[in-house]
């Protein structure tokens, strides 16, 4: 006997009328497809395959024909089979689903399955919200999925439970998340931008209760994006310019040299130098061997 797999039960989801109200979990699915005969035949007949997919046939299995209008139930299959959510918020609350999307789901208001071409606009701000989840966890020290938390380590344990639903997927300014995970798509300085983040993070959220920061850092997307570009600016500058305190003597060479490499008329690169013979703490150019320039950002 063939495996039931879910492009089985998307025939019968994609031809059922489901119902709404108390009794909510009950359909009437349109026999279309031969294969939806062999599925209802079989989850009347085979106890182990209404367990695997959540279907159980209300009508006589006599009246399973093509053309047929049948009377089902339509519960969630075995977990790791597949999903079936009336709404966003039952994706987003089925095992794993604030952490990746499903595989294999339907859902019933917008009659839309997993990997169909023009998902809705919620199910286009759920992916993006995927996208922000995944970036704060490589920013966090832990990711405690049973319970659905990032764990920031700083002074103690900082928990931002990942907690969300249909109303933050509609308030989500998906300009400022497509902005933030801008900044992360270069893949040089990941550990730097990531470091960037993580103290961003824990900076926004103190003093917010626990349940609550989650939401408070989507509300908050602007500052975040505004304070990891400005972080990263700061580590760039640290990264090409060293600022070395130098003898007062130097003052005026050291500014000739750093109007020219302002301006781009120099490729020198500036690198620390302990102390010079006088025990005085310096700087050289690592280029073309001139000294001093090195106090460039010290005599501005």
């Amino acid at each position: 006997m063939a495996k039931i797999r879910f492009e089985d039960l998307l025939l019968v989801y994609r031809n059922a009328a489901f119902a709404t109200g108390s009794g909510d979990d009950e359909a009437v699915v349109t026999v279309t497809d031969p294969k939806i005969v062999a599925l209802l035949t079989r989850v009347e007949t085979e106890e182990y395959a209404v367990i695997e997919t959540g279907v159980t046939l209300l009508d006589d299995l006599a009246k399973v024909q093509l053309g047929a209008a049948v009377k089902v139930r339509l519960e969630t299959p075995r977990t790791g089979f597949g999903v079936l959510a009336r709404t966003i918020d039952g994706l987003i609350k089925s095992l794993g689903g604030r952490r990746k999307e499903p595989r294999n789901y339907f859902l019933v208001d917008s009659r839309y399955e997993a990997g169909a071409p023009d998902p809705p606009e919620l199910v286009q701000r759920y992916r993006k919200m995927l996208e922000i989840i995944d970036l704060l966890a490589h920013a966090a020290t832990l990711v405690d999925e049973t319970r659905s938390a990032l764990i920031f380590v700083k002074d103690g344990q900082f928990e931002v439970p990942y907690l969300f639903d249909a109303a933050d997927l509609r308030g989500l300014d998906v300009m400022e998340a497509d902005r933030l995970l801008a900044q992360f798509a270069d893949e040089l300085h990941q550990d730097q931008k990531h470091a960037i983040l993580f103290e961003t993070v824990v900076e926004l959220c103190r003093g917010q209760p626990r349940d609550t920061r989650f939401k408070f850092i989507l509300r908050s997307l602007k500052d975040a994006a505004d304070k990891v570009a400005g972080g990263y600016k700061l580590f760039i500058m640290g990264e090409t310019v060293v600022a070395v305190p130098v003898h007062p003597s130097c003052c005026s060479l050291a500014r000739h040299w750093w109007g020219r490499l302002r301006s781009g008329r120099s490729n020198a690169k500036f690198q620390p130098q302990d102390r010079d013979s006088e025990g005085r703490k310096g700087g050289r150019l690592a280029t073309d061997g001139r000294r001093y320039a090195g106090a460039a950002l010290a005599c501005r």
